[in-house]
């Protein structure tokens, strides 16, 4: 039998421990870079862009609205992963719930040049 996968919790191991497993992720997995990035939804949501060593850059969004910082990291990505609850014809309800339509959620592909969507 193999061991479980061990399981950290952030705050409660501090910062060097969090650094640490970090390391070890980013070995083993061939990640070179992952950002969190503040989108326009609910409070604290974020955006996540995730590159490899290969360089192949991968950007997932929640159902945010539109949003420009969401682009600009996520600027000649691989691969758009981005939620979008509502239809077209709901833009207003879109706004007011702060997601985004599915047209909204391609264009925020096409603005930052992602390959695919």
């Amino acid at each position: 039998l193999t061991q479980p996968p061990k399981v950290f919790d952030v705050g409660v191991i501090g910062n060097h421990a969090y650094n640490e497993v970090i390391k070890v992720v980013k070995r083993k997995t061939g990640l070179r870079l992952l950002s969190s990035i503040p989108v326009q939804h609910c409070f604290d949501a974020y955006g996540l862009v995730l590159e490899l060593n290969s360089g192949f850059k991968i950007v997932y969004s929640g159902d945010t609205e539109p949003c420009d910082t969401l682009v600009k990291a996520g600027m000649n990505a691989d691969v758009l992963i981005h939620e979008a609850t509502l239809d077209d014809e709901k833009v207003t309800e879109a706004r007011e719930k702060k997601h985004s339509t599915v047209s909204e959620a391609v264009k925020v592909g096409r603005d930052m040049f992602a390959r695919t969507i």
